[in-house]
């Protein structure tokens, strides 16, 4: 019954919001159009060789009445016509078709009516709606992961600490979800999906049923808390409670040194814990992590990182990845027994121009991943040191519009490993072009 209530709360309120505002104010559009093109990728089991999409984002806020809002916004991905069906198809960055085809796909993504108090300390948003937190954002590919949830954020509850209550019910999975259910994680359930959602994206399903269960539970109740008390520090401490699920913990420390002439440096801690409760699973584990950043937005900025996890992997069904170690396509911080590293930086070359590059090495875990072939899903073993290369040049011509190619070289753990007679190859070579604009304006100005 709360579940029917979120969405339906969130529509009767555009009826009210909308017919009592002043006619000189119309809200407010907004959004991004947003290109990616595989240029080359290598012939073996991981890396797709073709995709060609655009996707975009179409949000409306509405003018506030008596600190009443709504907010709606359209998502959809669309073939450029440039994807070679007869090739292997990146499907991480489509949301709709087959393993050997693809088709566009639009839906109603956000649909939620806003609170917002006068001195904008507390907001309160129901319906469908991002939510950024460590366990449910994820790096976008075209689409984000979207939830219809309630949600509520206070400054007023305790000094110098924002306050997070969350009841979440349901996720569409995004585009990038396909490629975390398969080629990131290598079908291990621990980077972002249990289960590659090639037909669930951008449908919104229940939270028990994205993590593989049939029966019917509460949702996730979600709170986190934001302390900026002590000087140039922050903590953050979360809890989702899954409701016969899993409950996750996950907290994270930054302090920021000031240093004269390089900015300053930035000094990062985290743990994740994650325990079953109800009859899900009989699963307990833990990941923890140190980051020092040095540097500043002027010229740059370099890094380096560390995670360590337990003897049993982290199951993440609901799309976060808050791993300091986490590259562009891995995410071996959240499989068991991993001890990772990580370096990177960002350097400002000109004024619009960017470059920023990180290797990761995450050893070997003792995961044990799968490969989906005619017959079912094939046991991996590990076999070799996982590594990730990135390279990513960015030029920004204008403020609204972003270029870039990305580059990576990725080795898997389980590259070289013997199925069905053959050694497999496990690498990826991968080019991509992106191209990014954002929009936003008042409506009053665009009819004015």
């Amino acid at each position: 019954m709360f579940r029917k209530k979120l969405l339906v709360s969130a529509l009767l309120g555009a009826s009210v919001v909308a017919s009592s505002v002043q006619a000189a104010d119309y809200g407010k559009v907004g959004g991004y159009v947003r290109m990616m093109h595989v240029i080359d990728g290598a012939n073996n089991n991981f890396d797709p060789s073709t995709g060609s999409a655009i996707g975009y984002k179409l949000k409306y806020t509405s003018p506030a009445w008596n600190n009443l809002h709504l907010g709606l916004a359209g998502y959809g991905v669309y073939d450029t016509g440039l994807t070679d069906d007869e090739q292997k198809i990146a499907h991480g960055i489509f949301l709709d078709g087959t393993p050997k085809s693809v088709d566009g796909k639009s839906f109603l993504g956000e649909a939620y009516l806003g609170y917002k108090s006068s001195c904008g300390c507390s907001t309160f948003n129901i319906g469908r709606m991002e939510l950024k937190t460590p366990m449910t954002q994820n790096k976008v590919s075209l689409v984000p992961n979207l939830f219809e949830a309630a949600v509520l954020t206070s400054k007023h509850i305790f000094q110098d600490t924002t306050m997070v209550l969350a009841q979440v019910e349901k996720i569409s999975y995004g585009s990038r979800s396909m490629a975390d259910g398969g080629l990131i994680g290598e079908y291990t359930a621990t980077a972002g999906t249990i289960k590659p959602p090639m037909g669930d994206r951008g449908d919104f399903q229940d939270i028990e049923a994205a993590a593989g269960l049939k029966t019917s539970t509460n949702g996730i109740t979600t709170l986190g808390a934001i302390n900026t008390s002590i000087p140039n520090t922050t903590i953050a401490l979360w809890d989702y409670y899954a409701h016969d699920i899993l409950n996750i913990i996950y907290g994270q420390v930054d302090h920021k040194i000031k240093l004269k002439g390089v900015g300053g440096l930035t000094l990062s801690g985290q743990f994740l814990h994650e325990g079953n409760i109800g009859d899900f699973s009989d699963h307990s584990s833990d990941m923890f992590g140190m980051k020092a950043a040095l540097g500043n937005k002027k010229y740059g900025m370099v890094y380096a990182a560390y995670n360590h996890s337990g003897d049993e992997k982290t199951l993440n069904p609901w799309g976060g990845d808050p791993a300091f170690t986490s590259s562009l396509f891995s995410r071996n911080a959240f499989r068991a027994d991993v001890d990772a590293w990580k370096i990177g930086g960002k350097y400002k070359i000109l004024k619009n121009f960017i470059v920023s590059t990180s290797y990761a090495d995450y050893g070997q875990s003792t995961t044990t991943g799968f490969q989906k072939t005619k017959t079912g899903l094939k046991p991996l073993t590990p076999t070799t040191d996982a590594t990730e290369l990135d390279l990513v040049v960015i030029y920004k011509p204008m403020k609204a519009l972003t270029l870039k190619l990305m580059a990576v070289q990725r080795v898997s753990e389980y590259d070289g490993f013997t199925l069905g007679g053959r050694v497999k190859d496990y690498e990826q070579e991968h080019l991509r072009f992106i191209v990014n604009y954002n929009y936003g304006s008042k409506l009053a100005k665009l009819f004015n």
